[in-house]
């Protein structure tokens, strides 16, 4: 569980090359902030060149991850209640 008492989940980011810096980056869109808000969660990236991202997510209490690719949230996320029943799920789910 999240240090607000909500249900902690991982959520994977896409890569974006920055050639002119020799830098590869792990990114997520912002809207991404406004969704778990709605769905009351808690959310943490999960980095690309994590060794085990399995144990990261479980040492943190993590109860699930989402496999986002790292882009822009669905148009339909402006309407998301969080009563839906896959987010409903989640929110009700126990240890």
């Amino acid at each position: 569980m999240a240090l607000t008492g909500r249900t902690l989940v991982g959520i994977t980011q896409r890569v974006v090359a920055v050639p002119s810096r020799g830098e590869r980056r792990d990114t997520l869109d912002q809207a991404w902030t406004a969704f778990f808000d709605a769905c009351g969660l808690d959310a943490v990236a999960v980095p690309n060149r994590h060794p085990d991202p399995t144990a990261y997510l479980l040492s943190l209490g993590a109860r699930g991850v989402i496999l986002s690719g790292g882009g822009n949230v669905s148009p339909a996320i402006g309407t998301l209640s969080g009563k839906e029943p896959g987010v409903r799920a989640w929110n009700t789910a126990g240890p």
